[in-house]
């Protein structure tokens, strides 16, 4: 399948994970997003992931060995809630990456 992460994704990657391969590492797992059957988009959960992980790798992986805590949904929830509603459901790209 055919799968591009967003100028702004990869922006917010390179800010929030220095270490060449977390960040290496972090692309593949947002990337392998657009194999799965999701709910929503994929570049709206890998913007809500990277709101919820705040920089920490493994905070990242708890949000896919969670199933995305159950529904991709909830994962935007909780990026709205960290980021005081200024993720806008994931949809719009970051302001400063």
């Amino acid at each position: 399948m055919f799968w591009r992460l967003a100028g702004d994704v990869r922006a917010r990657i390179d800010r929030d994970f220095r270490d060449p391969v977390d960040r290496k590492a972090v692309r593949a797992r947002l990337r392998s997003l657009w194999d799965m059957n999701l709910t929503v988009g994929p570049q709206q959960l890998a913007r809500s992931i990277l709101i919820v992980a705040g920089g920490d790798r493994s905070g990242l992986e708890q949000q896919f060995e969670s199933g995305f805590r159950g529904d991709p949904r909830d994962v935007i929830m909780v990026a709205m809630a960290i980021s005081e509603g200024q993720a806008a459901y994931g949809t719009k790209p970051f302001r400063n990456p």
